[in-house]
Formats: structure tokens, C-alpha cells, sequence
């Protein structure tokens, strides 16, 4: 994110700010959409956050000024960290809550590994593209994709097992 908004000429410093939004956020979307969640529900509260990272992806491939990248950063960290939140309450309606601690451990172990891998893949779509906007259209795209799956996963429900 600070080489992208240094290489459209946004000030080091300045572009390390992104990140205080995107924290400040964060916080904030978690306390708000903890309890839209139990107020809401998980779905409504799945789709406008996947569909509001979407948005802050999108501006990110066209951000040139700060008031941009802020933006993005404010939808991203809010958003992102009410996914966060429906995932877990998600889990436990789809698989009760007797191994939630495994599953979550496990999940989240992937969606660590997958932003840990998501860095690496984005220096590589720079390097090869010498664009990081390429980086964030696929980030976008898997954002879409997640929409795409999440209504099917509402749709059609299963039963809950529990073992």
C-alpha cells in the first residue's frame, strides 16, 4: 500500500497514514458491527461488508490523492473487520459451537497465511505489470467472487450436524 501511493506521488509519511485509518477503522467496525450482527443477523451484515470492500478495492485502483486512499482505507478497515466478525457468528450457526476454537484456529491460520501470501503475490503482479493496480482488481475480483459464494452459502443453508 505505501509503495502504491508513493509511486502516485503521495508523501512517505503521508501514505504511512493510510494505515492509522485503516486501524482507526477497524476499530470502530468491530464494536458498530458486533452488534448489527446481533441486532441484523449475519447475512446483511456479510453482504454489505463484502460489498463495501469491494468498493474501497475499486477506489484504491484509481486513488492518486490522499483523500482517496483515506476513503479507501476508512471502507476497508471498517468493512473488513465487520467480515471478521460475521465469519466467526457464521461458523457457529453452520457448525454449532462445541469446535468453534478448532475451526476458527484453523481458519484463521489461512486468512493469515492467504495476507501473508497476498503481499508476495501483489510485489509479483508489480513486478510483472510494474502496476500495483492490477493487484487490487484481483483483490476486487476475489471480493466478488466472495459475494458470488456467500449468497449461495445463505441460499442453501445445510442442517447443522453436530458431532
Amino acid at each position: 500500500l505505501i509503495p502504491y501511493a508513493t509511486d502516485v506521488k503521495i508523501d512517505p509519511m503521508k501514505a504511512a497514514s493510510i494505515f492509522a485509518v485503516i486501524g482507526s477503522f477497524n476499530i470502530a467496525g468491530r464494536i458498530v458491527f458486533g452488534h448489527l450482527c446481533d441486532k441484523w443477523g449475519n447475512k446483511p451484515v456479510v453482504f454489505i461488508s463484502f460489498t463495501a470492500v469491494l468498493l474501497g478495492m475499486l477506489i484504491m485502483i484509481g486513488a492518486r490523492d490522499l483523500w482517496a486512499f483515506y476513503l479507501a482505507g476508512a471502507l476497508y478497515g471498517t468493512f473488513y473487520s465487520a467480515v471478521d466478525i460475521a465469519i466467526i457468528k457464521v461458523t457457529g450457526d453452520f457448525f454449532g459451537v462445541k469446535s468453534i476454537g478448532a475451526i476458527m484456529g484453523t481458519t484463521g491460520l489461512a486468512w493469515r497465511m492467504g495476507a501473508a501470501g497476498g503481499t508476495i503475490m501483489a510485489g509479483f503482479i508489480f513486478d510483472i505489470t510494474r502496476s500495483y493496480s492490477n493487484a487490487f482488481a484481483l483483490a476486487a475480483l476475489t471480493m466478488l467472487l466472495s459475494i458470488v459464494v456467500s449468497f449461495f452459502l445463505f441460499r442453501n443453508k445445510p442442517k447443522l450436524v453436530v458431532l
